[in-house]
């Protein structure tokens, strides 16, 4: 069990200038999607790449947030010393910003994120209010020490078996294939039955394995293309599982197990009310 990978969670409350400029901006957001439209308050940004040449550092930040925030972003990046900073792509709900700057403007003296220990893989790195959401994965559990040595917050970990958001092995066998015959080109190159008897499995079963492929491959990219939803899914779903577990035990004491799913239901939607207190904490 020592040796298993894990995937883990991390907080870093670094000082560098880019948490900095976002706490600045707004030290709350949130993610909701009602009547048709998405709803973005506040500001959070994903470190898409970190490269470093002589004095600089360039970053490749993805900003996602109601318009104001995102201006303020970008005002507060022109007016900070020793900053420079080119906006390279303007998407419907993000946008891409390349940011170069002095090292010395990052105060972190062991970045978890760019040097990590060896053995462990900075998998996304996300910048909210109250500092940097790491997640890592682990090619041993006994790293967890070191992450703590760096000063990170260890926040939740999991084997890495329970990655939901990853491709099963058929899943993927049956998206692949449907691909590469043309399933998805338009118009069609191949139908769903012919997919199936190439695969010698019923319709019923590919078009099942293909729906949930596809679901994960589309959150894949909301994921990707909005930081928002990202901290949502990769921080506050977990950290809810988590209060639930530990909310679960008290209160089973006062109102008794019957009465514990009604508690469940409003769980969510408290732990990302106070997540910042929890993290915080």
């Amino acid at each position: 069990m020592r040796n298993k990978p894990l995937v883990v969670f991390c907080l870093f409350k670094n000082n560098c200038m880019l948490r900095g400029i976002v706490e600045k901006c707004e030290q709350n957001y949130d993610f909701g999607y009602e009547n048709g439209k998405l709803q973005l308050s506040g500001i959070v940004v994903r470190v898409l790449r970190v490269n470093e040449n002589g004095s600089e550092r360039e970053a490749w930040l993805r900003v996602s947030g109601d318009r104001d925030k995102v201006k303020m972003f970008e005002q507060l990046l022109r007016r900070a010393d020793g900053v420079r900073y080119q906006l390279v792509y303007d998407a419907y709900y993000s946008k891409i910003y390349r940011v170069v700057y002095f090292k010395q403007l990052c105060n972190a003296d062991k970045c978890p994120y760019l040097r990590p220990p060896l053995g462990a893989m900075a998998k996304t790195a996300v910048i909210i209010p109250c500092g940097v959401v790491i997640e890592y994965i682990l090619s041993k559990s006994s790293l967890v020490k070191e992450l703590k040595k760096y000063g990170c917050q260890i926040l939740l970990s999991h084997s890495i078996d329970e990655m939901d958001y990853m491709l099963t092995q058929r899943q993927e066998y049956a998206l692949l294939h449907a691909y590469l015959r043309g399933y998805y080109r338009y118009p069609r190159k191949v139908s769903l039955k012919e997919l199936a008897e190439e695969l010698g499995m019923a319709v019923s079963t590919l078009a099942e394995l293909l729906r949930r492929a596809e679901a994960k491959v589309i959150e894949a990219f909301v994921r990707h293309e909005v930081p928002h939803y990202l901290v949502k899914r990769l921080l506050e779903r977990e950290m809810a599982m988590l209060y639930k577990k530990q909310a679960k035990c008290t209160t089973e004491e006062k109102i008794g197990v019957k009465d514990v799913s009604m508690m469940e239901q409003t769980t969510p939607r408290y732990c990302y009310e106070h997540v910042g207190e929890m993290v915080m904490g």
